[in-house]
């Protein structure tokens, strides 16, 4: 059996580190995965709510490459973390550069005003979200 994982931001320990990395993206990286339509301001860290969403507009959605819904790299981000032993602030920080940056290629303005994208949810008391330094 391996040792367990510890996350870096909070000390929540894991025995596998897919839970780690599911962990991080959850509660300490900013949504990594937008609406394509042009319309719609909606974006999330679920795969699983993605599809879901994609249903309100219609009822048999197209079949998405990578590219039209990814905000950024969700692996890449990772990597810096776990592989590059880069503190989760400071990555987290390049990721909402990431996501402004999108924002602004996509006409997104309203993706501006919450990097996070985490307004409208329901934070579990402690997730420390606002209290993050974005700064690089």
């Amino acid at each position: 059996m391996s040792p367990p994982v510890f996350c870096s931001k909070c000390g929540q320990q894991f025995v596998h580190l897919r839970d780690l990395e599911l962990h991080l993206v959850y509660l300490h990286l900013p949504d990594w995965i937008g609406c394509p339509y042009s319309v719609c301001s909606w974006r999330g860290d679920r795969m699983e709510e993605f599809e879901n969403h994609l249903k309100i507009h219609s009822s048999n959605p197209p079949k998405l490459q990578k590219g039209q819904y990814e905000i950024y790299d969700i692996e890449y981000i990772l990597y810096f973390i776990l592989n590059q032993q880069q503190s989760v602030d400071r990555v987290a920080g390049y990721a909402l550069d990431f996501v402004g940056e999108r924002a602004r290629e996509l006409g997104k303005v309203e993706w501006l005003n919450d990097l996070w994208g985490i307004q409208g949810r329901e934070l579990a008391p402690g997730d420390g979200m606002a209290s993050v330094d974005a700064s690089p």
